[in-house]
Order: C-alpha cells, then structure tokens, then sequence
C-alpha cells in the first residue's frame, strides 16, 4: 500500500469505490452466514406475507413486503426464505455502503468553511473509513438482523439517507432552494412510517440540527411546508393498504380495508392503541433497566469488553471516541448537532418503547437507528488514524501506513471472530424443523390451533412455501379473541364447520359465564351401549367448562372453540401445537390426546397417548437438524422450542419401560440424547433427571413437568 502526499482529492468516482468495498465486504459475510430458511419471530411473519402479498401483523412493514413480493418474482431457483434473507443482506450492506460513503463526505479539508463544497480528502481517509464502518457492519445485533428477512434492516437503511439528506442539507443551508431537502427528509420519515416508523424518533434531533447549522431555516414556512408535504406523499404509501386488504390476501392482519380499520392497524388498536405511547407511565425503572438496556446494547456491539478478544472491542469503541473528537475539531457545528440528534433520538427511544422489566425479547432491534451515527464516527475515527500517516513524506510513510491499516484491521476483524461462531445462521433449520415435525403428526384433514408466532408463522410458512400438509387448517387460538380474525382465516377453508357471521360472532364475545357443563354426542357410527364394556356413552362426552377469565368471564377464544367443538361433532380431528398455554386448553384438557407435538381432542376422557401413534411421530419422522452439531449455533428461541422435544421422548421411554421392553425403552432414550444433548439444550432439572434415569429396571416412571 503506497501513500501519495498529493493525493489531496477525491473524486465521486472514488467515493462510489470505496463504498462499493464497503458494501461486498459486508454483503460477502451476510450472504454466507445467512439463513438457509425461515426462522422465528420477525421472519415467519413477514417472509409469509411476502409470498402472497398479504398484509403482516399490525403495525406492518408494506414497503418491506412489497420488496420481498417482488425479489420473489425473480427466477432464482432458491427456496423463498433464502431468497427474502439474501435480499435483508443486501439491505443491510448497502446500509454499510451509504455509511462510507457519509463517513467520507462529512470530512472536508482543514481549509474548508463550515458551508464547504466538495470535500477533499485523501485515499487514506478514504480506505480507512471503510475499515471503520466494517467494523460497525460485523457487529451483533447489525449482522444478527442483516442474515433474515425483517423490517429492522430496512429501518436502518432509512436511517442513514435521512442522515445523508441532513448532511447534504448543511452543505447547502442558506441557497434558494435548501427547503427542498426537507420535501426529501419528510418523504423518507413518511416512507418509513410503513418500514418500522422508529425514525420518527429522529425529528427532534433534526430540528435542533437545522438550528444549530442555520436557525433562520426553523422557522422557515417553507421549509415546515415542504417537509410535511414530503411526510404527506411518503404517508400515503400507507394508503396501499386499502387495495391490498380488500383483495382479501391469504395473510389480512387486522383487515385495514376501510380508513377507520387502516387507522386501527397503525395505531395498534389491537394492542391497546394510541400508538403505545404510554410515555410517563413507566413499565419498569427508568434508569436502571430502560436507560441500562441501551446503555448494555451499544457496549456489548461497538464497545464490548467481554471474552478473550475484549481488547478488539475497545479499539472499536475507541475509533468511534477519535471520529468524534476529530469531527468536533475539523467542524465543530456539525459535531455538537450529531451528538445532540444522538442524544435526543436516544431520549426519545427510552421514552417511546418504554420497556417492561424482563421483556421476553430483546429491544436491540430498535437501538439500530441510534448506532449509525456511531458506526459512522468510527468510519471518521478510522479514517482520521489511516490518513495522519498516510500524508506523510517521509520515505518510511508508505510502511507505516500499511502497517497502521493493518492494525486498523483489527477492529473490524475482532467483530468477525467474536461473533461468526454465534450468528451463522448458514444451517439453522431449527423453526422450519419444529414446524415440519409438527404436521407431519397430524392427523389428514385437522384444524390445528397454534399458540403465538414462533409456532403460527413457520408452521403457515411451511404450508405456503413448500405446498406441505395444505390439508391441515392452521389457526392462531390468540387471535380467535378478535372479530376481524373470526371473519377471515376460518373462512379460507370452504370446510370448516362455523361460518362465522356478524351475528354469530356477536354471541361469542367476551361474557359473563357461569361454571358450565356441556355434552357433545359421540362421533357417528362409533359404539355407544354401556361405559361398562369400554365403549363410549350414549349420550356423549361431558366437557366441563368453567370461567376462565377473572373466574366469572369466558373469552371469546374458550366460547369459540366450544361452539366450534359442538358444531363439528368430531367430523375432523381438532389439535392443539403442545406449546399452547395450559390455560387456553382448560375446557378442553380431560379430552386431549398427546400425539406428539400436537395433542388431539379425542372421545374419551382422560386418554393416554397411543404407543404407536406417538413412537412413530417423535422417533420415526421427526427431524432435529443442528441439535447435536456443536458447530450450529443455538440461540435462546431455538434452545427453548428445542426442549418440548424432551417430554415427547420420555412418554415413549415411559410407555416401554411399563411394558418392561427395556432394550426398546434404551433404544429411544440413546435417541433422544444423541439427538438432542442434555449439554446443548439444558432443559429444567426434573427432565435432566428423568432423562438420566429412565430405561432402568429399579426405576419408576418419573415425573417430566416442567
């Protein structure tokens, strides 16, 4: 690597270059630690949206919908997921891309005015400030969410053109036409209104970035004017909605068909509404756990001081403390603007999401927007390092700067290494696996009953991408508590036996309910004479039906499923996914057999699970890929959905050891420990030890509650 003295320009040409090294490389380590297929929360979700256009969970992400729509009408060849979270890595290394790129245009020569023009600056700044965005790029929660299909990637990119509008903006304050940007910054806050809407919580910060730089603009008409007209045209792509809704797609959450319902989905009516601002009522400790949280995100990805390469973590946090010291000298405006939007943004972030103590998910997904001006001032900070030396004359200059841009390296390279290992997600098959073991199980025809995301979207997925097991009628028990969702997804199967009017779901609403028993006559054609010979009664299955709501209410999900039980009258099997909470299965669970990862409500009371039934899902059909492959990373959602295999395993083990066929009962417990290790998955200590303890002779059937 040489060092040109000279070299005291660079033109757009070179700009584009750099950024364009920046964006392979990133796009380079995204594509390969990709995920093969879909994978829980966020993904299912939006990845099944995107194959038939529908409109995801409120409050949506339609732009992202509609680009995954259209990267799937591209003769690829690849499975859909793959190709909806190649597109997420190519999101998010143009991400990286457009970073260089503001890296370098916010750092003019030492002789330019804060209104300067073109920047000057030397190719060493240049290569340097790729190594500095890298090392933004390979951090944990940016990498985790560039290898999935998800809103939070795109958000990001948001993020960084509106801070490249804000710059170019400065560069312009004061022509006759700089309003006109802020037409650009209100139609990109529009537009991301239908990514995540998290960049509102930058308009604060652009205010007082405006101020700073020239405070006539604030109070500007034209300028208020053309940022809410911008806002106004990116805001209505929301409006697409409408169309889309009305087509009545496969995937229609909330139904935003009419502007009363589209206003209900985007304010979260369905979660509360008024947009979740519940700014001073806080849900936990201000400071020590919501103030914290952010505080620990950004450390642990651009400052970590954990493991044996801590001292790489610093040196990337260091390089974000040079870029801003160094940004504070050479433009000192600019600076106190960027830490202020930081700031704000940051302020506005606790406020809005406002998170509860112990969240059962991280928040780092929307901390993105607040670590781009970071990776951005480590871009500076690099830069800054690489070109003090590789302006030098000194004839050493050139071996200095190429050993400088090898330390540089180091940054970036510690990311890697660090967290490769932890984030490949290259063959994860964990949900897809769970979903395909599940219906496999079922019995033809079955309406199945999922629980919440992690079991509804890839199990949908499943069916929707590969055409498996469409004869199953998956629904979400959860949602059975909206109108909106007993109008449309029961109906998409012409043979499921309510047809749910407006009328009849006025009867089934939430309501005061008395302790009920209620009888459903037993299956056509089956014997009904005496209990006493093992035959079903004549006159039927007792379901015992008390409140289940604050012990005087029934929701609208129990009076549902009863309706639904009493008008089938055992015409197709009706399962439940064995992750849904004991409570939604109360009336119902004197009745529901174990079939595997599915129980099936059967005539009987109290039924044991059928050996053969139950042996053939778990030990003869279902896949469990990556369990026992140390080099697979197992993160926490897949290492818990991984532990309902547990109980399965040792139903079988029990069953055989009852019936003394020890070496069978061996046999699957050999199984189940090679296939799912005890050390990988660390289920609660009752399983552990019955899983220790089963398949001996002394030993009685153990207790595998959890």
């Amino acid at each position: 690597m040489a060092a040109h003295a000279d070299d005291s320009s660079i033109s757009s040409s070179r700009v584009f270059f750099v950024s364009a090294l920046a964006f392979i490389a990133a796009l380079v380590v995204y594509v390969l630690t990709a995920y093969p297929t879909i994978t829980w929360w966020d993904s299912g979700s939006y990845s099944c949206a995107a194959i038939v256009m529908g409109i995801t969970p409120p409050p949506g992400s339609l732009l992202l919908v509609i680009l995954g729509w259209l990267a799937l009408q591209l003769p690829t060849g690849l499975e859909a997921a793959y190709t909806l979270n190649l597109l997420a890595a190519a999101i998010g290394a143009l991400t990286v891309g457009f970073m260089t790129a503001l890296a370098v245009r916010m750092w003019p020569s030492s002789d330019s005015t804060e209104r300067s023009t073109r920047p000057r600056l030397t190719s060493g700044f240049a290569f340097g400030a790729v190594v500095g965005v890298l090392s933004y790029a390979f951090a944990v929660a940016v990498w985790r969410h560039a290898i999935k299909f998800n809103p939070y990637v795109l958000t990001t990119l948001f993020t960084v053109l509106i801070l490249w509008v804000l710059v170019r903006w400065w560069d312009d304050a004061g022509e006759a036409d700089d309003w006109s940007w802020f037409v650009l910054i209100g139609v990109l806050l529009g537009l991301d209104f239908s990514v995540h809407r998290t960049n509102l919580l930058l308009v604060p910060g652009i205010v007082v970035w405006v101020a700073i730089r020239r405070l006539r603009s604030v109070f500007s008409l034209r300028a208020w004017a053309g940022g809410a007209l911008g806002f106004i045209v990116g805001l209505s792509f929301h409006l697409l909605h409408l169309p889309i809704a009305a087509h009545d797609p496969f995937i229609n959450m909330g139904d935003p068909s009419t502007l009363s319902r589209l206003y209900d989905y985007v304010s979260l009516k369905q979660h509360g509404g008024s947009f979740l601002m519940t700014v001073w009522e806080r849900n936990s400790a201000l400071l020590s756990n919501q103030v914290l949280d952010v505080v620990r995100t950004l450390s642990d990805n651009l400052f970590w001081t954990a493991g044996k390469l801590r001292i790489l973590g610093l040196f990337s946090g260091a390089l974000a403390i040079v870029g801003w010291v160094a940004l504070l000298r050479r433009r000192t405006r600019m600076a106190i603007a960027l830490t202020l939007l930081w700031l704000l943004t940051g302020i506005g972030t606790v406020a809005y999401f406002n998170i509860p103590e112990g969240f059962f998910r991280p928040f780092d997904r929307h901390y993105l927007p607040l670590m781009v001006p970071l990776g951005i001032l480590m871009g500076i900070g690099s830069g800054v390092i690489l070109n003090s030396v590789w302006t030098r004359r000194r004839s050493f200059s050139r071996h200095l700067a190429a050993l400088v841009f090898l330390l540089l390296l180091l940054a970036p390279a510690g990311q890697l290494f660090r967290n490769w290992s932890a984030l490949d997600g290259s063959r994860q098959y964990f949900a897809y696996d769970f979903a395909h073991n599940a219906l496999s199980g079922v019995p033809e025809n079955a309406i199945l009953f999922a629980n919440g995301d992690n079991d509804t979207w890839p199990t949908l997925y499943v069916q929707l991408a590969d055409s498996y097991r469409t004869d199953v009628h998956l629904l979400n028990l959860s949602l059975f508590n909206t109108s909106w969702y007993l109008k449309q997804r029961p109906q998409v199967d012409a043979e499921y036996p309510v047809l749910y009017t407006d009328s009849i779901i006025a009867t089934l609403q939430t309501r005061q309910w008395n302790d009920t028993t209620v009888v459903i006559p037993p299956p056509p054609g089956s014997a009904a004479n005496n209990a006493d010979d093992g035959s079903l009664p004549r006159w039927g299955i007792r379901f015992h039906c008390p409140p289940t709501l604050a012990d005087q209410y029934a929701r609208t999900q129990d009076v549902a499923l009863l309706d639904l039980l009493q008008k089938n009258r055992w015409q197709r099997p009706i399962c439940f996914y064995a992750t849904v909470y004991s409570q939604n299965l109360l009336w119902v669970d004197d009745h529901i057999r174990q079939d595997g990862l599915h129980y099936t409500v059967v005539p009987a009371t109290e039924p044991e699970p059928v050996d053969s039934i139950f042996a053939r899902n778990v030990v003869g059909i279902y896949e469990y890929r990556g369990y026992n492959d140390h080099s697979v990373p197992l993160d926490d959602v897949s290492q818990h959905m991984g532990r309902n295999y547990y109980p399965l395993f040792l139903q079988v083990c029990q069953q055989r050891q009852e019936r003394g066929v020890l070496d069978s009962c061996r046999a699957a417990k050999e199984f189940m420990l090679e296939q799912l290790p005890l050390e990988r998955l660390r289920p609660p200590e009752p399983i552990r030890d019955a899983a220790i303890r089963m398949c001996t002779e002394y030993t009685a059937p153990a207790d595998t509650t959890n």
